[in-house]
């Protein structure tokens, strides 16, 4: 199973790396519009490659090569990921 996290900070970060390590679950592979801005983007990049996730560019990437896609982003903004995630899922796709 290939799994795809929308938002890797914090709790992304953790619940992504423990993913990983489960046997059955082939990648685990990550999208979160902090890397795309700010100062830290790199950093937060090579952390999650540390933990096991693949970074990837854009959210079509992400759910272009996962089964199953977990949000971990704030309240605020998981409307708008589920519609812009829904535009773009596949049939079969879990999110």
């Amino acid at each position: 199973m290939r799994i795809g996290w929308i938002g890797v900070g914090e709790v992304g970060g953790i619940l992504g790396a423990a993913l990983a390590q489960q046997s059955g679950v082939s990648s685990v592979a990550g999208f979160d519009l902090q890397w795309a801005q700010g100062a830290h983007a790199q950093a937060a990049q090579a952390r999650a490659k540390a933990l096991g996730i693949e970074p990837l560019a854009t959210l079509d990437a992400l759910l272009a090569q996962s089964d199953v896609i977990f949000s971990a982003v704030t309240a605020a903004n998981t409307e708008a990921v589920a519609q812009a995630a829904a535009g773009c899922m596949r049939a079969g796709q879990w999110l």
